[in-house]
């Protein structure tokens, strides 16, 4: 199942995700405002730092607003604005692209937080998936998000 999903998100990215223009498509998607930026320089501790911790670094809060941070990696210098970033919503599923921008000027590799914020979701649950074009359409992550935690 795991692979059918992977090929899934590797076909959509393929299909024309990885633009430099943020879409929404469906019925519940047409007044959805977003906003995706990296949240300071390298290790970050980012907007939702007081969630309990839960040994991953994708945390998120829905009520109104769905507001997700997770981590990316990218060379540790220059540390701001490496990443560009987008996205797209197709029914129950937020896919955000990515890709490390800036030049490589260490043989280090650094954590960034990510910070998006998707403001006017109808629905109560989505699948938030993220995924690298700089790396292959690599996915980091594919997580279940939902209003209230339920």
């Amino acid at each position: 199942m795991k692979e059918i999903v992977m090929a899934l998100v590797v076909v959509l990215l393929a299909a024309g995700l990885t633009t430099c223009t943020d879409r929404s498509a469906g019925p519940n998607s047409m007044n959805v405002k977003a906003t995706l930026y990296q949240s300071g320089g390298w290790d970050s501790p980012g907007v939702l730092s007081e969630i309990e911790p839960s040994g991953s670094c994708f945390k998120y809060k829905f009520v109104d607003t769905l507001l997700v941070e997770f981590c990316l990696t990218g060379n540790c210098c220059p540390d701001s604005n490496r990443f560009s970033l987008t996205h797209e919503i197709r029914g129950d599923t937020i896919f955000v692209t990515s890709a490390d921008t800036a030049r490589n000027l260490y043989r280090c590799f650094c954590r960034y937080v990510i910070h998006a914020e998707f403001e006017n979701l109808e629905l109560n649950r989505y699948r938030f998936i993220c995924a690298r074009s700089d790396e292959g359409g690599r996915v980091y992550y594919v997580e279940s998000v939902s209003r209230f935690g339920y």
